[in-house]
């Protein structure tokens, strides 16, 4: 049955890891540009990223992205032209631009290895958090010098291009900023360019491009960022230090046990007595965990703890609703030591993710008849619905990794033993419905019991609890890690 009370919930924004991502590449042969509203590009791959532009040289009327597109920047112009940008993922060989309503000038870059999932959240590959603004920048006045300004990256770390976009309504000359390479070039006046840094960066400043008229322009630039390689791409690490093992589990004390705790929303606690801080688990595998934007990187010897739940409790409440942006899928990984022992003929939820109206998918320990294991709960159609189970061993050590993708409807459960080299565990994986109705975006992650009880001795252990929303990994793995006699990769991450 669905589950009515949250138990630890948690939204994070993601960051990349420094020698995590993989290089991006620049599909030339397959971009186009027109002075029309419409443009024919070339051959593409599944999950290229394409940045489209148009240009409204003769009036302030916005230009309207087509759809199948999202909208990165747009609206009214000034100064007698507008400009707007889009992004769209490319899910087969070829690609339409659609029609850039009251475009005079357009165009459209490819761009392979980003971290971009869909169409529906590919902004996430230029803007990290729609609430704080995101990473790009407009310029625009009238005169016969145009400004690519600058804007602070979110990636620190050389792996993220920056784009930029500009048009001019009577210039003849327009070039490529320095630091930049043109891609996409009209120069009949009115002039237009797409040009990108062709090759990574982890700064963008102003600069300006002198031309052969005085009259309005536009610009746009934006940062485009790398996708995930070698280690796990997160949004935050909640490596549960800076508090005494035995301690409760706070507000206060979990917002300090994350790692880029400030961007997610604010914690508030009810009576959590079933969740505290303990001590690693002996025998627990230490990963590497590097998150951008904190200039730190956490090794595989950074001290950590766990975060213990009393599968006895059923009221324990902390919970932390998303930071006002709108993500549509999540994917959540962890050491998990199972707690439970056999026969104790209960069910109850550990990990939990529900959309923005109330639809939900759940981790479940289920120790009913012959079972002893995890499964899924998911609400398809409104209907409770749950999967097969994955048997597990009581105090064993496992990697779970769990993804809600609400594009897709459909809730993802691996697990994997570390200490059979990785290999998945037997009936693993297993998957469940979501009904994606109404909000079909995120809502809350959350961790704890909120169903039934099983013994008084059943404790679970969470540990290097990694989320990522941005990029949604399924299914997101640990990385590379210590197992005590060296170093052993994590199972290999893919992504939508």
């Amino acid at each position: 049955m669905r589950r009515l009370i949250p138990i630890l919930a948690l939204c994070l924004f993601i960051f990349w890891p420094h020698s995590a991502s993989a290089a991006i590449t620049e599909i030339t042969a397959a971009e186009c540009s027109a002075s029309t509203t419409t443009c024919t590009g070339g051959t593409v791959a599944v999950g290229d990223l394409l940045i489209g532009a148009g240009y409204n040289s003769g009036a302030t009327t916005a230009v309207t992205v087509p759809a199948g597109w999202t909208s990165i920047v747009g609206g009214t112009g000034a100064n007698t032209n507008a400009m707007a940008v889009g992004c769209a993922v490319a899910t087969g060989t070829s690609f339409t631009t659609g029609t850039w309503t009251n475009a005079t000038r357009m165009g459209v870059l490819v761009f392979r290895g980003t971290n971009a999932g869909t169409t529906a959240d590919c902004i996430h590959t230029i803007t990290n958090n729609a609430a704080t603004g995101g990473t790009f920048a407009t310029g625009g006045a009238s005169s016969a010098t145009m400004a690519f300004n600058t804007f602070t990256l979110n990636e620190k770390n050389s792996t993220s291009w920056v784009v930029g976009v500009g048009g001019h309504r009577t210039a003849t000359n327009l070039a490529a900023p320095t630091g930049m390479t043109a891609s996409e070039t009209i120069n009949t006046g009115p002039s237009f360019i797409m040009a990108s840094t062709n090759g990574a960066v982890n700064t963008w400043s102003t600069t300006n491009v002198s031309v052969n008229a005085s009259s309005g322009w536009r610009t746009v630039t934006l940062e485009i960022k790398a996708a995930c390689a070698d280690y796990t791409c997160a949004d935050a690490f909640i490596d549960m230090e800076g508090t005494s093992a035995g301690t409760t589990v706070s507000a206060g004390n979990m917002a300090t046990a994350t790692i880029n705790s400030s961007f997610i929303g604010t914690w508030s606690t009810t009576t959590p007595t079933g969740l505290t801080f303990h001590a690693t688990q002996s025998g627990n595998p230490k990963c590497t965990v590097t998150i951008e934007n904190t200039a730190t990187q956490y090794p595989v010897n950074h001290t950590k703890q766990s975060m213990a739940l009393d599968d006895t409790k059923t009221t324990a409440i902390a919970d932390i609703s998303p930071a006002g942006t709108t993500w549509y899928n999540a994917s959540i990984g962890f050491f998990l030591t199972y707690g439970p022992a056999s026969n104790s003929n209960a069910v109850w939820d550990i990990v939990r993710v529900d959309t923005g109206a109330g639809h939900y998918s759940i981790i479940q320990e289920d120790t009913t008849g012959a079972t002893n294991g995890l499964r899924l709960e998911g609400d398809p159609g409104g209907v409770t619905t749950t999967s097969s189970d994955i048997n597990l061993t009581q105090g064993h050590i496992y990697w779970v990794s769990f993804t809600s993708n609400f594009d897709n409807s459909l809730a993802t459960l691996h697990v994997y033993d570390p200490s059979s080299s990785w290999a998945q565990v037997s009936g693993s994986p297993v998957t469940v419905g979501i009904d994606n109705a109404t909000f079909p975006y995120l809502g809350d992650i959350i961790f704890g019991n909120d169903g039934g009880s099983g013994t008084s001795a059943d404790t679970t252990y969470f540990e290097n609890i990694l989320v990522d929303v941005s990029l949604a990994q399924n299914p997101i793995g640990p990385g590379s890690c210590s197992t005590g006699s060296g170093t052993a990769k994590a199972p290999p991450m893919m992504m939508y």
